[in-house]
């Protein structure tokens, strides 16, 4: 077995310590040193291994990019579970393999590998193995940690609305500058994971006082009443897809004692008590409205083919306002009328 075919064999069984064994020292890898590039290595391992993948099973192929390698041979290894997949070339002189470099586009008979795509991996300009800091790097990475302790002073933060609303104004540009993915950064990683987990969050803050009114008007109708729920449904069915990513809260493993874990180190939370409003409309809307949806508007396949075909282009046949204006249970003034055979 040539070095060339152990390592190959040695990523297929995802076997990091025989990588360790037999790639040499004395090369750069992805232009990072040994140690950095399978640590990264490592890293993608544990994605296919967390998605139940056993092995990777290997696919050659070649380099799909005119930007990069064209035509370069090398090989794609596909997670025998997940479908999921990473490309890498495999340079040597014949007797060792002296480089090892991840391709982003590449080309080959599988159908999951397609242009772009694929489990990432990334070397950042600080990891590769000539990076020298300059006086912009150290300053930049003093301000990361600064703005990441500012939060987390003693490791760990819990933390409610009036801790990160104005921490997240005050470092908006300078987490914009440092998370541009053309030059990435190890060093800024911190911060900036910190930085994007709260924000995405953060977003919907904005949402509340219109959730507390959502719910002051349902308080106001009797849900034993088809009616009253449908009409409390229609009024706030277009503003429900800004809450599509809105689902953050509804894992209960990530919520402990009123607050949600957004970090993966477990050391950063929120407090769910800020977004209660939202919380309550989201809940009650998905359920009143897949309630609604299933006692009136279940439709068979043949069913849906007809719609699909009578609906005008501008329609929106996953909507409750199409459904009753179709059913006739919505008259001209938007009021809901529910038949008495229904």
């Amino acid at each position: 077995m040539t070095p060339k075919e152990a390592i190959i064999k040695y990523f297929c069984v995802m076997d990091i310590e025989m990588l360790e064994m037999i790639l040499d020292d004395s090369y750069t890898y992805h232009e990072a040193r040994k140690d950095v590039f399978l640590k990264k290595l490592n890293e993608v391992f544990d994605k296919f291994k967390k998605e139940g993948d056993t092995e990777l099973l290997i696919h050659e192929g070649e380099c799909n990019s005119k930007h990069c390698n064209l035509g370069k041979k090398g090989y794609c290894f596909v997670g025998n579970n997940s479908r999921q997949y990473i490309c890498f070339f495999f340079e040597g002189d014949g007797t060792n393999v002296t480089n090892i470099c991840r391709c982003c586009e590449f080309k080959t008979d599988v159908p999951e590998v397609v242009d772009y795509g694929g489990i990432s991996f990334i070397i950042g300009e600080d990891e590769k193995a000539d990076f020298v800091p300059s006086s912009w790097y150290i300053e930049t990475i003093r301000k990361c940690e600064d703005a990441y302790n500012e939060l987390l002073q003693d490791g760990i933060a819990y933390l409610s609305k009036e801790d990160y609303v104005d921490w997240l104004k005050r470092y908006e540009s300078f987490h914009d500058k440092t998370a541009t993915p053309f030059d990435y950064y190890q060093g800024f990683e911190k911060f900036n994971k910190l930085y994007s987990n709260i924000r995405v969050v953060a977003s919907f803050l904005e949402y509340e006082n219109y959730a507390e009114q959502a719910m002051k008007d349902f308080l106001k109708i009797d849900p034993t009443k088809d009616e009253h729920l449908l009409q409390w449904l229609l009024k706030y069915e277009d503003w429900v897809p800004k809450l599509k990513y809105f689902n953050c809260f509804s894992n209960k493993e990530k919520i402990k004692d009123g607050y949600l874990d957004i970090s993966e180190e477990n050391n950063v939370f929120l407090l769910v008590e800020d977004y209660k409003n939202l919380i309550d409309f989201k809940s009650s809307f998905d359920e009143y409205d897949y309630a609604m949806q299933h006692k009136y508007f279940l439709i068979s396949s043949e069913e849906w083919e007809i719609i699909e075909k009578e609906a005008d282009e501008n329609d929106d046949t996953s909507t409750l306002k199409f459904h009753l204006k179709r059913s006739g249970m919505l008259d001209e003034m938007g009021k809901v009328r529910i038949k008495p055979d229904r």
